[in-house]
């Protein structure tokens, strides 16, 4: 059986003075409607609701008006010390409630349950969902206007075996889930979860322990969809780092910034795909710190990675549509900055966890596609034969936008190729589906900003898939 929570929240939005908060589970929910709850009392503030220990019951709420009484964070701290060890609790704001929520209210919700409300701000909206003690995050956003978040729970059934009987499933073999994703029975291990994935950690907090190499053409650089500073999703995090080349240090990556990409090749404040596959790297993950090593160029075709040996049945083929005859010179300046960032980090970490890639376009038109499969796994295989990669390096590409879906035709024509890979034999290679999600308004070829957040999920999700039977 699914169990789905859903929490909204709003501040002051158009139309709703005093905003609305919604918290609904299966069996009972919670309804302030323009500042009013269901006895027509005026509730502002933030409001924390806990569930029975199936979460199919709210068992019981209370709202803290911390914009107007500066005690009622006081209150706020007290009442969570009463919520028992490992209880889900939903959190979500109504109208304002950020003039006195203090300090200490703010630590010990982050200490108590993992959420972070430092920077609300004046009549954001929020919503939180997360157990006390063991600090499970399973949503927490904020934002200027109406927000909406859902988590799924998998409850045994009757018919389910003893096995899973009288299972609190958020609380089994939680570390790697992120936002929407629903908890599924490993009856290997007896317990509930989601798959693991496996990195080199070391200690040095100030430098990445998993590295994200993200290349291809211009929506691997995020072309055309841009930075947002109202959006969560776009803010830096301090356990995601990026190479700056230009500086030839790991730097906070930050969309703004050569950190995620010299200028020469993207433009300041591009999106960028592996950003968004990091963000829900630490979202999973307490411990990891991803650090993204990013070379992408617009509008270029795969034989500016491919190498062809002569002899090779597409050498000359390949040779003809390479710059100056130079084949994968692109895959070469890759290289050359993987080798340097990986050398800065050389005594803790040695190896690359995931090559992302994204390109397809440019060899859509009037291409023979056995070339384009040819190409593409020989490229993966030019990446696996690095010395800081293996034969099971998993290798994640994307398809292309999908302005003329369903035809394959023009730049989509590649995404039957890229598509097989997830018919192959090899596990460690994937296909995300991303023909359905937006592209610019005017701009049919290049992902919107949204586009690329999804993309970036999808391909955590890709990768983390490939832990299944692990």
């Amino acid at each position: 059986m699914i169990n789905t929570i859903a929490i909204e929240s709003s501040g002051l939005v158009d139309n709703v003075r005093f905003g609305h908060l919604k918290i609904t589970c299966l069996n009972s929910s919670i309804y302030f409607n323009n500042g009013f709850d269901s006895l027509g009392n005026f509730r502002r503030g933030i409001t924390v609701a806990q569930f029975d220990k199936k979460n199919e019951y709210i068992i019981t709420y209370k709202t803290f008006d911390t914009h107007s009484d500066s005690n009622e964070s006081v209150n706020l701290i007290s009442y969570l010390k009463t919520v028992n060890r490992n209880t889900l609790c939903a959190f979500a704001v109504v109208d304002e409630c950020t003039l006195h929520l203090s300090k200490e209210s703010v630590k010990y919700l982050n200490e108590q349950f993992g959420l972070d409300l430092s920077k609300l701000f004046f009549r954001s909206s929020y919503v939180g969902l997360a157990t006390k003690y063991n600090k499970t995050v399973f949503f927490e956003s904020t934002g200027t206007d109406i927000i909406k978040n859902k988590y799924s729970f998998f409850s045994p059934t009757n018919n389910d075996t003893d096995d899973t009987d009288n299972v609190n499933v958020q609380l089994i073999n939680t570390t790697g889930l992120i936002n929407n994703d629903i908890l599924s029975w490993n009856n290997i291990k007896k317990q509930f979860g989601v798959s693991q994935i496996v990195f080199q950690d070391h200690e040095d907090t100030l430098k990445p322990n998993f590295i994200i190499a993200l290349t291809g053409q211009s929506n691997s650089q995020g072309w055309n969809a841009f930075y947002d500073e109202n959006n969560v999703n776009d803010q830096n995090d301090d356990r995601i780092f990026g190479w700056n080349a230009t500086t030839s240090e790991w730097e906070k990556a930050d969309m703004l910034t050569e950190s995620l990409g010299q200028f020469f090749y993207r433009k300041k404040g591009w999106q960028s795909l592996a950003f968004h596959f990091a963000k829900c790297l630490v979202e999973g993950y307490p411990n990891i710190r991803p650090g993204i090593i990013n070379l992408g160029v617009g509008g270029q075709s795969i034989s500016r990675w491919v190498k062809y040996n002569e002899g090779e049945t597409w050498y000359d083929f390949n040779k003809s549509r390479s710059v100056n005859g130079n084949q994968g010179d692109i895959f070469d300046l890759h290289v050359n900055m993987i080798n340097n960032a990986m050398e800065n980090i050389k005594e803790l970490k040695s190896n690359i966890d995931v090559i992302c890639w994204h390109q397809g376009e440019s060899d859509g038109y009037y291409i023979d596609p056995i070339y384009y499969l040819d190409s593409l796994n020989k490229v993966i295989n030019q990446y696996r034969q690095l010395l800081l990669c293996t034969n099971t390096t998993p290798f994640i590409v994307g398809e292309t936008t999908g302005a003329e879906y369903g035809s394959n035709k023009g730049w989509e024509a590649r995404n039957i190729e890229l598509r097989s890979l997830n018919r192959d034999s090899d596990v460690f290679t994937k296909c995300i589906y991303s023909s359905d999600l937006p592209h610019g308004v005017d701009d049919l070829i290049h992902f919107s900003a949204e586009g690329q957040r999804k993309m970036g999920s999808r391909y955590f999700r890709a990768f983390r898939s490939m832990f299944d039977k692990i």
